[in-house]
């Protein structure tokens, strides 16, 4: 292992990352036996991490706080809608937190989580979950494949 190697835009590396909310949980690990394959420049992890890999060399750890604009952005809220049951399909028997895909009239399905169940509405959310958070995340450069 060359650990004067940096990485670059455009190489092709394999790190150790774990994703960490700021109250500790942690929601991503990649060990060593299980490393993630990243391609520098083609979108492989969220803008924060891939702009903290650049010029790291082989080795070396790192911890960085990713904030939402470069994480997976903002909390949206014309991406949570609320439906009346008597809309949906009588067999649909939904729980909290259970992800589904809605068709849209042109192109690909969107896919929703349940957020909230009342009696007459059911409130479905479009964000992905970590949208709006800052996050944590410690990485660690394993190899770069094409230096």
């Amino acid at each position: 292992m060359n650990k004067e190697i940096r990485v670059r835009r455009g190489n092709t590396v394999k790190i150790k990352l774990t994703g960490i909310l700021e109250d500790g949980t942690v929601f991503q690990s990649n060990t060593e036996e299980n490393p993630l394959t990243v391609k520098i420049g083609e979108g492989d992890v969220v803008p924060g991490v891939e702009e903290s890999l650049i010029s790291m060399r082989v080795g070396a750890k790192k911890r960085i706080k990713v904030t939402a604009d470069k994480g997976y952005g903002p909390r949206l809220k014309e991406l949570v809608v609320e439906i009346e049951r008597g809309k949906l399909p009588p067999e649909f028997v939904p729980h909290i937190g259970e992800e589904i895909y809605i068709p849209q009239e042109i192109g690909e399905p969107i896919q929703f989580r349940v957020k909230e169940i009342s009696d007459d509405k059911i409130t479905f959310d479009a964000n992905h979950p970590l949208a709006g958070k800052t996050l944590v995340y410690e990485i660690e450069v394993l190899e770069v494949i094409n230096p």
